[in-house]
C-alpha cells in the first residue's frame, strides 16, 4: 500500500449545478424543444454499449464457429 498520499497536489474543480428537469402539464408532440445535453449523452452512452455488446457477441459466435469448424476438420482428416 502507499505511504502517503498518490497525488500531493490535486487539482480540485468546483462541482457544476444540476438541472432539475421539469416538464410541463400538457405538452405540445410538434413544438421545437430546447436540446436537452445530458439526453443526448445518455443516447450515445446506450448506443456505444450495445454496439459493444454486439461485438463481444459476435467474436464470441465467430470463435466458437471456428472451433466446432476446427474439431470437424480434424476429424474428417483422421477418419
Amino acid at each position: 500500500m502507499a505511504t502517503g498520499l498518490i497525488n500531493a497536489n490535486p487539482t480540485v474543480y468546483e462541482r457544476k449545478e444540476r438541472r432539475v428537469r421539469t416538464s410541463p402539464i400538457e405538452t405540445d408532440e410538434y413544438a421545437e424543444e430546447p436540446i436537452d445535453q445530458l439526453e443526448i449523452f445518455y443516447i450515445l452512452q446506450i448506443q456505444a454499449i450495445s454496439l459493444t455488446m454486439a461485438w463481444v457477441y459476435l467474436f464470441g459466435f465467430l470463435s466458437h464457429m471456428s472451433i466446432i469448424s476446427t474439431s470437424v476438420f480434424t476429424f474428417v482428416t483422421l477418419s
